[in-house]
């Protein structure tokens, strides 16, 4: 089944996955299809021998066979705005793992459905806007972060977006501190589609 929504799915989930025991909760973001689908096979219990081709179908069958797969931020798979990753999980990953026996519940956005070609269940969520998302869409700094084509970028890259649309992008830190509701901050080095970067990301949860 699809969950679709945005800022408040991926906690919708978190809370199924807590009251329901026997499921695994497994985070797509920033993930391909296939690191997704390796991911829940290890949640449930597919040791890497047994994840191997010709061998995985029967072992999730075994160890999934009754267990929920709750798959949180599919919309966030892939390393770009424009990846094809969240209609992959959608699309492929998910229907193949629960062809084996597990139930898969998946959170995803309004253009994964509206591309895709099949048709399931879905549950459309509440979205209305917060007052910290309705906050940050006036913030110049935070509408250049939003359209930058990668999910995550470095503290100078997101200063340079701002300048570019306009704003000082001297007080980027202090923004990321008062809309941390929508704005995540990685310790760990940024992913680059181009050359690793080691220094911090800022990353904007957004709609689409």
């Amino acid at each position: 089944m699809d969950v679709v929504g945005f800022g408040g799915g991926a906690a919708v989930l978190q809370d199924v996955h807590r009251r329901i025991s026997g499921s695994v909760l497994v985070d797509a973001t920033g993930l391909d299809a296939e690191g997704m689908f390796r991911d829940a096979l290890r949640a449930v219990g597919v040791s890497e021998d047994e994840a191997r081709p010709y061998a995985w179908d029967s072992a999730v069958f075994e160890h999934g066979t009754g267990k929920m797969v709750v798959i949180a931020h599919a919309g966030r798979a892939g390393l770009t705005r424009r990846s094809a990753q969240p209609l992959l999980v959608r699309d492929h990953a998910v229907p193949t793992l629960a062809l084996e026996g597990p139930c898969v519940l998946l959170h995803t956005l309004p253009s994964a459905l509206e591309t895709s070609p099949f048709e399931e269940p879905s549950l459309w969520l509440d979205d209305s806007a917060s007052e910290a998302i309705a906050a940050a869409s006036q913030s110049l700094e935070m509408r250049a972060l939003a359209l930058s084509e990668p999910r995550r970028v470095p503290w100078e890259v997101w200063g340079e977006l701002a300048r570019a649309a306009g704003a000082d992008g001297s007080a980027l830190r202090g923004l990321a501190d008062r809309f941390s509701d929508v704005l995540t901050v990685a310790a760990r080095r940024c992913p680059s589609l181009t050359r690793p970067s080691r220094k911090p990301c800022a990353g904007i949860h957004r709609r689409s």
